[in-house]
């Protein structure tokens, strides 16, 4: 049984979301506007310290994220793009993209634009 708690926090921005774009759109809106920023997520926050992060590759989730030019700017003007371990970044020039729905999968090249 959950206890029904109330707790009121005075923010300018609320988030809902602790994923990437989330998490992007807080710290620039926190470091850039000066912003009170407050994110909810549904999935329990575990502390992790990033030298922790960048030094085992275990604690790391193994999906991959697919960043433009423009992005990877973004997050190096916020100051997350030099906290990733270097091992982990990797130029990709094509991909191929399924998923459990019936839709057919999808190829892309950097080369040519995605078949949409």
């Amino acid at each position: 049984m959950h206890a029904n708690t109330t707790t009121k926090i005075e923010t300018d921005v609320c988030i809902i979301g602790g994923g990437p774009i989330g998490l992007a759109f807080a710290l620039a809106a926190a470091t850039r506007l000066s912003l009170r920023v407050t994110v909810l997520e549904t999935a329990p926050a575990a502390p992790v310290e990033l030298t922790t992060i960048n030094a085992n590759a275990n604690t790391l989730d193994s999906r991959v994220y697919a960043l433009s030019p423009a992005s990877c700017a973004l997050l190096a003007q916020l100051g997350a793009w030099q906290t990733m371990a270097a091992a982990r970044l990797q130029v990709v020039n094509s991909m191929r993209i399924w998923g459990d729905s019936e839709s057919p999968d999808r190829s892309l090249n950097a080369s040519s634009p995605p078949d949409l």
